[in-house]
């Protein structure tokens, strides 16, 4: 169960999966954990506290590669 927002984050040039509006997409959580992301323009919403993982996150994690040192 979701509480009221506590922290609130928008995400410019960000389009809402739903109604394709740009910069109406934030990011919320509340006191016990719960994030999801809301759209202003439309109320759609989406649950993020299981299961989310970060873009940026997951891209550097499939393209990282051990470093390999050559002694001169």
């Amino acid at each position: 169960m979701r509480g009221e927002p506590v922290k609130k984050q928008f995400f410019a040039g960000t389009a809402c999966p739903h109604c394709k509006a740009m910069d109406k997409v934030r990011r919320c959580e509340d006191a016990n954990g719960a994030i999801w992301l809301e759209c202003l323009a439309c109320g759609y919403t989406q649950d993020l506290t299981e299961g989310y993982v970060d873009p940026d996150e997951a891209a550097a994690a499939e393209s990282a590669q051990p470093v390999k040192w050559q002694p001169r």
